[in-house]
């Protein structure tokens, strides 16, 4: 199927939307910098609050997995290990390339870009009959977040050893754990009830969930606990229970903050490393094979793989479900530049700060070569309008 110019041209032009609306947020960050607004330190612990805080919160306010994705993610990912290692160590690269060739951006990209092409409504194509955009754009949303929680799994699963593969080999023994043929001693708790015996669980043993408190202040609170519980069943509520007016919507809003907040550090990082060059001092060198080696994986390498693959799937078989927006969004999921979460990542590790500012930059130059994805993106809505009318 063909692909007229001025298709292309809006395809290209959402794709442009998307990265430069990271590249803006980057910005951001080093203008904040630059104005001392946010110093390195700070930015520091921005980025642990992002990994501890906004990251979980975005993954718990998502939607519930869907198997097909998750076994795709988890594929793609391991796949690209296998590929990174090899091509590292085959042109002798830094260790941090391996990462950064394995863990593409699967959270603020992805999500920027099906909002930009839902403005330009490139997607209608595909859409199911019936279907509202709005509805199927929303799913689009859902699958690239339960790709994003696998992803961010193994991100931090599988990176630390990726960044500094040495730090394995040489565990150190964790505190609090007795060594081999040691009995741990255990605290000599008694718990007695109204008439001095000993309370026990409901399997009558003495366990860790055993409660402190005696029977006559247990049993009236159960009591109460019930009675509370029933009376709340004749009250139903909408959308996801009692906790959604306030404790889910506060979640979804701590955890909507993760993707700009991450990006911002990346400006600070490289406003850093950006004074450290005009001072003359060490600021981080990105090798121009790496640039290219990563470049080549990402945005050519994958999309070769994955576009031809989903669509064999998709049409000759009943492996995946009927829906379009689902096979449109696997044919792009490996496709991309490299996670922002990599500068998280150096921190929790304790990367030195030249490889934290090298990052800076390669993530910088990589974002700013991300409209290379339209091309992706045609091929990808081609196929999927090709597994349609099969």
């Amino acid at each position: 199927m063909g692909v007229d110019a001025s298709e292309l041209f809006m395809q290209f032009l959402s794709a442009v939307q998307a990265a430069f609306s990271v590249l803006l947020t980057i910005v951001f960050g080093v203008v904040a910098a630059q104005c001392n607004l946010l110093s390195t330190n700070a930015a520091k612990e921005v980025s642990k609050l992002c990994v501890r805080m906004f990251l979980p919160a975005l993954l718990i306010s998502s939607e519930d997995a869907n198997v097909k994705i998750t076994l795709w993610s988890i594929s793609y990912t391991l796949l690209s290990v296998l590929l990174g290692r090899l091509l590292t160590r085959f042109f002798k690269l830094p260790a941090w390339v391996t990462p950064a060739i394995t863990f593409n951006n699967t959270t603020s990209l992805p999500l920027l870009l099906i909002r930009s092409l839902r403005q330009t409504r490139i997607l209608d194509a595909i859409l199911i009959g019936g279907e509202s955009g709005s509805t199927t754009m929303d799913r689009a949303e859902s699958c690239f977040l339960i790709n994003a929680m696998v992803s961010i799994s193994l991100t931090f699963a599988l990176g630390p050893r990726l960044l500094k593969p040495g730090d394995e080999d040489a565990p150190d023994k964790e505190e609090g754990i007795p060594d081999e043929g040691e009995e741990e001693e255990q605290p000599n708790v008694n718990r007695h009830g109204e008439n001095g015996e000993i309370e026990r669980g409901p399997d009558g043993l003495i366990n860790e969930e055993t409660s402190l408190l005696p029977q006559r202040i247990i049993r009236p609170t159960n009591r109460m606990e019930k009675k509370s519980y029933l009376k709340t069943q004749n009250c139903p509520s909408n959308e996801g229970g009692y906790f959604n007016a306030w404790l889910t919507t506060a979640i979804k809003n701590i955890g909507e903050l993760f993707p700009s907040t991450q990006i911002i550090v990346v400006g600070v990082k490289l406003s850093q490393s950006m004074l450290r060059m005009k001072r003359g001092e060490g600021s981080g060198e990105v090798h121009k094979g790496s640039l290219a080696l990563d470049t080549f994986c990402r945005f050519i390498i994958w999309p070769i793989i994955s576009i031809p693959l989903i669509w064999v799937v998709a049409s000759k078989n009943k492996l995946l479900d009927a829906d379009p927006m689902l096979w449109f969004s696997m044919m792009l999921m490996p496709t991309g530049p490299p996670a922002m979460i990599l500068v998280a990542l150096t921190d929790v590790t304790g990367a030195p700060e030249s490889m934290k500012m090298t990052i800076a930059k390669f993530l910088t130059v990589s974002y700013a070569i991300t409209p290379m994805i339209c091309f992706a993106v045609v091929g990808a809505l081609n196929a999927t309008e090709a597994a349609l009318q099969r």
